[in-house]
């Protein structure tokens, strides 16, 4: 992996050395921004934010729009989200990428801007593919939910159904599946805190589970969010003993459950611990992440699982 990125970045600074391989650079500047986000832990912003400071007509390249956004997205700088494809939103036309409007819909669904509906709406008419469709409508749903229209939630969750490419769908999609099959209709107060903090609005989601214990939370999987949502708004804070603390919780509370948190809590533990030069233990906590399966966004947990192990076996 990292022998990969390496080329990319030497493959990147030629397209701006030599005029015949001008015409792979935007498409290396989106493939490089989605592999050091998505996989890379010592991924260096600002670096990432100047390879878009040459692009000139951005709002005319949608893959471009795409990896400028995902990475404001990792930078806690979802205004800049919404800003960018509102704008833009216009301007793509003859090469429109439908993903685009999924992506502000999210946008503005973190910054509980309930205008998102109607984007999504738009992706739904518009994309003729799988991708996202169960998401969107899982989205929707949860829109209706925090509105205080519990009948709307049950009505938009009833849409999210397997169908016959279910075996290709996202783990997003399949997580928006896994819902509406459990009959389990989300906390409120857990989801808007979860979106305020998807969209890096950390102080604003740590208030709105300021005050609130296990008790405030009925059965396990609610309280189980509950120490997640915590630990990683701590951890975004930078307040890495609560997190640690509140990570581990919820790994060792979660082990036996279907959801997610357990792996994730786990996951994350190997990045504290690794960002800490603690190698033994982030080994430990990486394979504990590997060892849990079945549970929601398997892959992407894997995924960044595995990419941990292999740049501690490089070292």
């Amino acid at each position: 992996m990292q022998q990969g990125l390496g080329e990319l970045k030497k493959l990147l600074a030629s397209t701006y050395r030599q005029e015949e391989y001008a015409y792979m650079r935007d498409e290396t500047i989106m493939i490089l921004t989605f592999l050091e986000l998505n996989l890379g832990k010592d991924k260096d912003n600002e670096l990432i934010r100047k390879r878009f400071y040459p692009v000139k007509d951005i709002e005319h390249k949608p893959l471009l729009l795409f990896s400028k956004s995902i990475f404001h997205f990792a930078a806690a700088e979802n205004d800049s989200v919404i800003d960018l494809l509102s704008q833009s939103r216009k301007v793509v036309k003859h090469q429109p990428l439908h993903y685009l409007h999924f992506m502000e819909a999210n946008a503005r669904l973190y910054n509980t801007d309930f205008t998102a509906e109607a984007l999504y709406n738009s992706y739904l008419q518009s994309y003729k593919g799988s991708t996202y469709i169960m998401s969107a409508r899982q989205r929707i749903a949860w829109i209706h939910l925090l509105k205080g229209d519990e009948a709307g939630y049950n009505k938009n969750i009833a849409h999210c159904k397997p169908n016959s490419k279910s075996e290709e769908l996202t783990d997003e999609d399949k997580a928006a599946i896994k819902e509406a099959d459990s009959k389990e209709t989300p906390n409120p107060l857990l989801l808007k805190a979860r979106l305020l903090f998807d969209g890096g609005y950390y102080p604003r989601a740590l208030n709105e589970l300021a005050g609130k214990s296990l008790t405030h939370f009925q059965g396990i999987k609610a309280q189980l969010e509950f120490t997640y949502r915590l630990a990683r708004i701590f951890d975004k804070m930078e307040k890495n003993d609560k997190a640690e603390q509140l990570y581990e919780i919820t790994y060792k509370s979660g082990l036996h459950q279907k959801y997610y948190y357990s792996a994730s809590a786990a996951l994350h533990l190997a990045q504290l611990y690794e960002e800490q030069g603690n190698k033994e233990k982030a080994v430990e906590f990486y394979k504990k992440t590997l060892a849990l399966r079945e549970h929601d966004y398997q892959n992407s947990i894997d995924q960044k699982a595995k990419a941990g192990l292999g740049r501690l076996e490089s070292k």
